[in-house]
């Protein structure tokens, strides 16, 4: 997390100069949820609502399938069923941004 919130300060001096701790604040609050956020959002989740924040995520390939798969660990990981595939397109897609 710390890392995260130091990447975005960083970038926001290389934009523009200084920092607006104000806009670091609200975007971290928009976006980075608590610990206490976590079961709210799981609950959005499992009642097919859409949401959108900043977590960690594993990504790995399982040998035996070829399936690129992801978890994330702060949900409990795979053990509490926040996982899943991604999906080709996706892959594909990152793959494409990163070469």
């Amino acid at each position: 997390m710390k890392n995260l919130i130091r990447k975005c300060l960083f970038a926001e001096v290389r934009w523009h100069g200084s920092i607006d701790y104000d806009s670091v604040l609200r975007y971290i609050r928009q976006y980075i949820p608590s610990r206490e956020d976590y079961e709210q959002l799981k609950f959005e989740m499992v009642n097919g609502e859409t949401v959108r924040f900043l977590a960690r995520i594993r990504v790995a390939v399982n040998i035996k399938t070829g399936k690129t798969m992801f978890e994330l660990p702060d949900f409990g990981g795979a053990k509490a069923g926040a996982s899943g595939e991604v999906t080709n397109e996706v892959v594909n897609l990152l793959r494409d941004l990163t070469s």
